[in-house]
């Protein structure tokens, strides 16, 4: 089972990701930019990569798939620009893991009000985080994917197979809304492309059911939209939804 069909101002934060204070404020243009991230040669960054070591928040443990115990596979990380003007912390650092062997697609009740910690809810096979800045680990995980560094650009390197952040979500069905647990509206942070392949290194193993030989999807290849507390009142308040 491949696609599913989901149902139908700008704040001021201090790093800590709590609103802002008149003497310590943080400001954000009022109309949010969209950049691209697109792949760039050497050196390596790690803060805005796949396949490189895993940036946790200090208080996590690496996450691991609860269908078959493994640990997942970092797919992406990236740090948040300033000036993308996104209703969270600057520089808080965004990771989304799969695991390996399992890659079905988010599989929670489909709902505009989350609740609870429904970052637990699902099979187990995926996590995602976002720290804030300067509460960060590095992790070792599975070494299967092309170690990528990317840059933030105005334009998508490739247009039909991008990774889009900030701005508006480019919505293939009917636009979603959620209203986190905590009861804020959960701020679009990310959009990548339905197909979008991460390299995998030439010796790992093909990953189940891809459309690759060489890489791996996420959540089957699917278009894939995150959305993220802004209050940030937890470090997995983290929503995925995906279509096609």
């Amino acid at each position: 089972m491949k696609k599913r069909t989901p149902p139908n101002p700008s704040i001021e934060r201090t790093l800590s990701g709590k609103p802002a204070s008149a003497s310590h404020v943080k400001r954000y243009v009022p109309e949010m930019r969209r950049l691209y991230l697109n792949p760039k040669s050497e050196p390596l960054d790690g803060r805005n990569s796949s396949g490189c070591d895993a940036i946790l928040p200090n208080d996590s443990s690496y996450p691991t798939c609860r269908l078959c115990g493994q640990k997942q596979l970092l797919f992406l990380q990236f740090a948040v620009p300033v000036e993308l003007g996104l209703p969270i912390a600057a520089e808080s650092q965004l990771s989304i893991f799969m695991c390996p062997e399992h890659n079905e697609i988010p599989s929670f009740e489909s709902k505009a009000h989350l609740k609870g910690d429904y970052w637990n809810g699902g099979d187990g096979n995926w996590a995602a985080f976002l720290a804030l800045p300067g509460k960060v680990r590095t992790a070792l995980g599975p070494r299967i994917l092309e170690p990528v560094s990317f840059e933030f650009d105005e334009h998508p390197a490739n247009p039909s197979y991008k990774i889009a952040v900030g701005g508006k979500p480019e919505w293939v069905q009917e636009p979603e809304q959620f209203v986190c647990s905590c009861g804020a509206k959960m701020a679009f942070v990310s959009q990548i492309s339905d197909s979008y392949k991460f390299k995998k290194l030439p010796a790992a193993a093909e990953q189940p059911d891809s459309s690759y030989r060489d890489g791996y999807v996420l959540f089957l290849g699917n278009e894939v939209f995150v959305f993220a507390c802004p209050n940030q009142c937890n470090t997995r308040a983290i929503w995925v939804t995906v279509q096609n």
